[in-house]
């Protein structure tokens, strides 16, 4: 089933699933930000690296999600949700002490973001050419 192609999402569903895959975006730059707070603990609190890898592991969830309701299969799925959520991570990683961090981060998210929005039958048709054998 691909979101722009003929296996059916329309209306409502198509709308509901582009408002999630934006949805989902904007959680994993919140969950970023949290991330770049935990990482300030982490020097005093044995707990706070093990956080980090809990809200990466969730926002990589979310985004997955999201992809899977556009109808993008687990492996497409996966591999396009890690490759919007690395640069996001990188980037949280790399400006940690910027004031404007989650400006960043949501710029960052709507570039990646967006060709999944517009075309994501195309992402998927070229996530699929990578994952299958």
């Amino acid at each position: 089933m691909t979101f722009d192609g003929s296996h059916g999402l329309e209306g409502f569903e198509r709308w509901a699933a582009l408002a999630a895959w934006i949805a989902s975006l904007g959680l994993a730059v919140v969950l970023q930000r949290w991330q770049v707070g935990l990482r300030r603990l982490e020097r005093s609190r044995w707990w706070a690296s093990n956080g980090r890898d809990v809200l990466n592991l969730a926002a990589l969830a979310l985004l997955m999600e999201s992809l899977r309701a556009m109808g993008f299969p687990r492996p497409e799925a996966l591999l396009v949700g890690a490759s919007a959520l690395l640069p996001l991570i990188l980037l949280s990683s790399l400006a940690a002490g910027r004031k404007r961090l989650v400006a960043l981060l949501g710029l960052v998210a709507a570039v990646v973001g967006a060709p999944i929005a517009v075309a994501p039958g195309r992402v998927q048709a070229l996530a699929s050419a990578i994952t299958s054998p």
